[in-house]
């Protein structure tokens, strides 16, 4: 599979207008991949860089099966009830990124709400890197 779509199959695994339904896209009004969906752009690797296995030596290509090294949250007491804070590993990045969950109190599910820090700029892949 192309690293694009396999990025936008991690990104939006149940399809943009599913997540838009449920409200994880909040920061926009338009469509639901306008507000990350540019970020992306020439970045096809970011999505792949939270993977165990994935390094910037390696083009961020990830071992299989697909493995995310996530982190507890080392201040839980800072998130009001109803939301959880998680962090991501990358072999990217210094230090791990935060992604905030939301509880639906009527199912007990937990959806993806705000993922703004993994989709900011990493290492660039070494492939990419003019002074690799």
């Amino acid at each position: 599979m192309r690293k694009r779509k396999l990025a936008e199959r991690i990104l939006f695994p149940q399809g943009k207008h599913k997540l838009w339904e449920k409200g994880t896209y909040h920061a926009s009004n338009t469509h639901p991949s306008a507000g990350y969906g540019g970020r992306l752009r020439g970045k096809e690797y970011l999505p792949l860089a939270y993977f165990e296995g994935a390094a910037p030596e390696n083009s961020y290509t990830p071992a299989q099966p697909y493995v995310l090294n996530v982190l507890p949250d080392p201040r839980p007491q800072d998130m009001e009830p109803g939301y959880l804070r998680l962090f991501l590993q990358t072999a990217g990045a210094d230090s791990p990124r935060p992604i905030k969950l939301r509880q639906k109190p009527s199912t007990g599910e937990w959806f993806l709400w705000e993922y703004s820090s993994p989709l900011s700029g990493i290492r660039i892949p070494a492939a990419q890197d003019p002074w690799a």
